[in-house]
């Protein structure tokens, strides 16, 4: 018998072939190929591999206090929604996290990427937010730099 050469599709899936067993994790038979079977009836089975997301990219490793900051990480499927842990100052709008800390501290954030169908993906790592430094006078001698 030929099998056809049309692979089902699944979202979030790779078809990687066919087996008699339902609990298959490799197949034994692919599309389009001719094999020989026992007289009688043979059941086969789509083999499926969960597919997962990946993400890349490296964020800054400091903030500055009062001011702005992004992280525009890339991830390999689209369309996914983000959960953000560890920096109550940050959102998300796509895969792009957010926001303008109050507060100088070291947070550990994770960013747990998911879509339904897929292996959700986390992305850990560390941001400092340090103090703004802001010029208050120059005297000739040098500069002043205070903290505020």
């Amino acid at each position: 018998i030929q099998l056809s050469s049309t692979t089902p599709a699944r979202t979030g899936y790779q078809f990687l072939g066919w087996s008699t067993s339902s609990t298959a994790t490799s197949a034994s038979y692919q599309a389009g190929s001719s094999y020989s079977f026992s007289y009688g009836s043979t059941q086969l089975y789509a083999v499926w591999k969960q597919l997962t997301i990946t993400v890349s990219g490296t964020p800054d490793q400091y903030a500055v206090a009062g001011n702005y900051w992004s992280f525009s990480p890339s991830a390999s499927v689209s369309g996914c929604s983000v959960a953000i842990s560890g920096a109550s100052w940050l959102s998300s709008t796509g895969t792009t996290v957010s926001g303008t800390p109050t507060q100088t501290g070291t947070y550990d954030i994770t960013l747990t990427f998911s879509k339904t169908g897929y292996t959700s993906a986390t992305k850990t790592f560390t941001v400092t937010v340090i103090s703004s430094l802001e010029f208050t006078s120059s005297p000739s001698g040098g500069a002043i730099i205070y903290a505020i």
